[in-house]
C-alpha cells in the first residue's frame, strides 16, 4: 500500500510538472510580418526585453498577404497569429468586418505617450517608413540630378533598366506626381475616372522599362545591389541598410510616399494578453526606438526620438524636416475605398 502511495505521489508530481511545463510553453506570441531586417531587429532587440520582463517568448511568421490571409483565418476560425501588419486600407477593412481585437492602451501606453495619430481602437502605431525611389549613385548620368518620379519616368536622361513593385497602391499616385500634379493634389486627381485613366496612361509610357515588378520586400534590394536595375521604388529602410554595406545607392525622397504603419491582433487571438505587453516594449520603449532608428531607418512616433539620434542618423529619416516637405501622406481611406476596382484594373493593365 505505501509503495501505492508513493507511485500516485510520483504520478501526481509528474502531471503537475507537465501541467506547469505546458502552461509555461504557452507563454508567446506570434508575429507577422514582411521578413528581412525588420524581423531580424525584433529578434535581436525585442525578444530578449520581452523575454526579460515578461518571460514571454517570440514567434515570427514571414507573410506577403495579409489582408487576404486574414480574411481565410477569420472564415475559418484558424487564427494562427496574435500579430499582423493592418497597414493602409486594411486597418480599415478589417476593423468593419469586425476581424481584429481592441487595443488596451492602459497597457500598451500607461504612460500616454504615443501621438494621436498612432492611436486606433484596433491598431499600434509602428515605425514610419517611405515608399521612396531608390537608385544606384554610379548609374547616374554626369552632372545630373535625380529628382524623384519625374526622373524615374526620364528613361532618355537617364537610362536604365527599372524595377517596380507589383500593385497599384502609390505607383498611381507616382504616376501622377510625374505627370505633373502637385503633391496636396494627388488624391483629388485620382478620386475621379478622369485621374485614373490619366496615371494609366502614364503607366503606358514607363512599362516597356520596367525589367521586373517585384513582390517581395528583399528584391529590391537585391536588384539594386547586383546592377540588375538602377532605379526602382522600395521602402527607404531597405536603402539605409544598403548603404550600411557599401553598396552606392540613395534615396530621392521628392515624392515620396509617408507611410503610418499600424499592427493589430487578430479576433481570436490566442495570445492577447501577451501582445498588449508585446506593444509595450518593442513599440513604446524609447531606446527600442532610438536602436530601431538607427539599424532599420525607420523612426518612431515618439516626440522624445529626433533628441536622441545623430544628425547622420536624422538625416535618413522620413521624418526629417528636409525630407518630410517633399512627400506626400499616403491615404489609405482612399485605398480601402477603392483598392478592389483599381487592383482588377492593374492586373488587367499587367497583362497586357
Amino acid at each position: 500500500m505505501r509503495l501505492m502511495n508513493k507511485r500516485l505521489r510520483i504520478a501526481g508530481a509528474l502531471l503537475i510538472s507537465c501541467l506547469a511545463s505546458s502552461a509555461f510553453s504557452q507563454e508567446k506570441v506570434v508575429i507577422a510580418n514582411y521578413g528581412g531586417m525588420v524581423a531580424d531587429f525584433y529578434n535581436r532587440y525585442c525578444a530578449p526585453l520581452l523575454k526579460e520582463r515578461h518571460n514571454i517568448a517570440l514567434e515570427q511568421v514571414a507573410i506577403s498577404d495579409p489582408l487576404g490571409q486574414i480574411k481565410v483565418q477569420q472564415a475559418t476560425g484558424n487564427i494562427l497569429w496574435d500579430m499582423f501588419p493592418a497597414e493602409g486600407e486594411v486597418l480599415v477593412t478589417a476593423s468593419n468586418n469586425g476581424w481584429l481585437e481592441p487595443i488596451d492602451w492602459s497597457v500598451v501606453d500607461p504612460n500616454n505617450e504615443m501621438p494621436a495619430n498612432g492611436r486606433h481602437k484596433y491598431g499600434v502605431a509602428g515605425r514610419v517608413y517611405s515608399m521612396i525611389l531608390a537608385y544606384r549613385t554610379d548609374k547616374v548620368p554626369a552632372g545630373k540630378t535625380v529628382d524623384g518620379w519625374k526622373t524615374f519616368w526620364d528613361v532618355k536622361g537617364f537610362p536604365g533598366p527599372r524595377a517596380m513593385r507589383d500593385t497599384p497602391l502609390e505607383n498611381l499616385e507616382f504616376a501622377l506626381l510625374a505627370d505633373g500634379v502637385p503633391l496636396d493634389q494627388i488624391y483629388a486627381v485620382l478620386d475621379t475616372p478622369k485621374g485614373v485613366d490619366r496615371a494609366f496612361a502614364k503607366l503606358d509610357e514607363i512599362k516597356p522599362n520596367i525589367s521586373v515588378f517585384w513582390t517581395s520586400g528583399q528584391q529590391p534590394a537585391q536588384l539594386l545591389a547586383s546592377g540588375e536595375v538602377f532605379y526602382t521604388n522600395t521602402w527607404n529602410g531597405r536603402v539605409v541598410q544598403m548603404k550600411s554595406e557599401k553598396v552606392p545607392v540613395e534615396i530621392s525622397w521628392s515624392g515620396g510616399s509617408l507611410n503610418v504603419p499600424f499592427y493589430s491582433i487578430p479576433k481570436g487571438a490566442k495570445n492577447v494578453s501577451n501582445m498588449m505587453k508585446f506593444f509595450n516594449v518593442c513599440f513604446m520603449d524609447l531606446n527600442i526606438q532610438k536602436i530601431g532608428a538607427e539599424i532599420t531607418g525607420y523612426p518612431g512616433l515618439s516626440p522624445k526620438l529626433p533628441a536622441l539620434l545623430s544628425e547622420q542618423v536624422r538625416a535618413d529619416l522620413p521624418t526629417a524636416e528636409k525630407n518630410l516637405k517633399q512627400q506626400f501622406t499616403f491615404d489609405f481611406e482612399f485605398w480601402a475605398k477603392n483598392r478592389a476596382k483599381l487592383q482588377r484594373r492593374w492586373d488587367t493593365w499587367r497583362l497586357r
